[in-house]
């Protein structure tokens, strides 16, 4: 419980520095996000994160230096995808690859380590497959913010289109997907790691979810007026 906490906090503290750093974005993209209607302020947003992330390695310091050692690194992580000059999300796929680390990889690993006390080659080879399958659907995700990231971030959609972009995904997704649930078969005995893993697969839905389009919002405001 204290490692999914932990990982938690880190996650809410990552994503609550992405959105300040992709504010003029967002304007135009998410346009309904509490930031961009100002219903919190820049500050209060990093006073959040900063308090999320303090409280994600204090649990993880709790739980050992292995914990702490990976929470560390999925804290860089989310500061190179998120802060310039780095800002990985402009380097096209070197913002999805950060992305599936800090979404599933580091995460999962924590989780693993925290609950049998150790990782080993197989359990790290299904998690790479689930990483990698998570880098080629999240290459999707990008078609929502295609409008406010023209001009600003070199991401796939923006490159090659929503068909070929389409395509890389399915291509990069689909055989390792297809690994994944072939480990999965071969270590069905381990039921509570087979549940752990399975519980992942809501995550990564949830992560990959498209925010309602600017469209979609007006209609949802209107009716609930």
């Amino acid at each position: 419980i204290l490692g999914g906490l932990s990982f938690l906090a880190l996650y809410m503290a990552g994503t609550t520095l992405n959105d300040i750093f992709d504010f003029e974005e967002d304007k135009i993209n998410m346009p309904y996000r509490p930031l961009q209607k100002e219903i919190i302020s820049i500050n209060e947003a990093y006073i959040f994160s900063i308090i999320l992330y303090l409280i994600g390695i204090l649990i993880s310091y709790s739980l050992g230096s292995l914990i702490l050692l990976i929470a560390t690194i999925f804290i860089v992580l989310s500061f190179l995808y998120s802060v310039e000059p780095a800002k990985f999300v402009k380097r096209g796929i070197l913002g999805n690859i950060v992305l599936g680390i800090v979404s599933i990889f580091l995460p999962a690993m924590a989780g693993i380590i925290t609950i049998a006390g150790k990782i080993q080659t197989l359990e790290i080879i299904l998690l790479l497959t689930l990483t990698i399958f998570f880098i080629g659907i999240s290459l999707f995700k990008d078609f929502k913010d295609m409008e406010g990231d023209k001009g600003k971030r070199k991401t796939i959609a923006i490159k090659f289109g929503k068909q070929k972009t389409t395509l890389l995904g399915l291509i990069i997704s689909t055989p390792f997907f297809i690994i994944f649930i072939t480990t999965l078969i071969m270590i069905k005995q381990n039921l509570t790691y087979f549940l752990f893993i399975i519980s992942l697969i809501p995550l990564t839905h949830l992560k990959l979810k498209n925010y309602p389009t600017k469209q979609e919002h007006k209609r949802f405001t209107h009716v609930r007026l």
